[in-house]
């Protein structure tokens, strides 16, 4: 469960949305078969097959997944789903049902990160845009700039990038 949730979480950041989404249904029915259905694991991989099928525009079935798993409010054990439902009815047109369901005080302060915080402000400048709000969209995209010049974050990218920038420089 965990390789694919953090596979599909890998290949989503990489934009690689197809393979995203076939690793995160590939991953869900085996561990719904062993009785992990409730886990915080089928969860993210719920909320990550949704985010990738969206991102290639396949929004029945996001859909389908996402649908059935939030018909309760938002709370701290399903807010990646709410998220991803909000996304979805922000796509129905239905701003009010999607402003319901971010609660960011549902999020658990230990997922508090800068890719939570991100998106979070992502989802409330989609929000505010589809309701008409272009200033409190840019005030909520320039609440989460100064997290992405944190230094631990910069050295993350540093790190990872190396092996590609001498890769890269052997081809030029």
């Amino acid at each position: 469960m965990w390789l694919a949730v953090n596979e599909s979480d890998a290949l989503l950041k990489m934009a690689r949305f197809q393979y995203a989404a076939d690793v995160a249904i590939r991953g869900l029915g085996p561990v719904r078969q062993v009785g992990l259905g409730a886990s915080w694991g089928v969860t993210v991989l719920a909320a990550d097959a949704a985010e990738a099928l969206l991102a290639r525009w396949r929004v029945a079935e996001a859909a389908a997944r996402i649908d059935p798993l939030t018909t309760g409010p938002p709370d701290r054990d399903h807010w990646v789903l709410h998220e991803a439902r909000a996304e979805l009815d922000l796509l129905r047109g239905d701003v009010d049902a999607a402003a319901a369901r971010r609660l960011i005080d549902a999020i658990p302060a230990h997922r508090n990160t800068v890719d939570t915080a991100r998106d979070s402000a992502q989802l409330a400048a989609e929000l505010a845009l589809w309701d008409g709000r272009p200033h409190d969209a840019l005030a909520a995209v320039r609440r989460v700039l100064p997290l992405d010049e944190t230094p631990d974050l910069a050295i993350l990218c540093r790190r990872l990038l190396a092996p590609e920038r001498r890769r890269w420089s052997s081809l030029v």
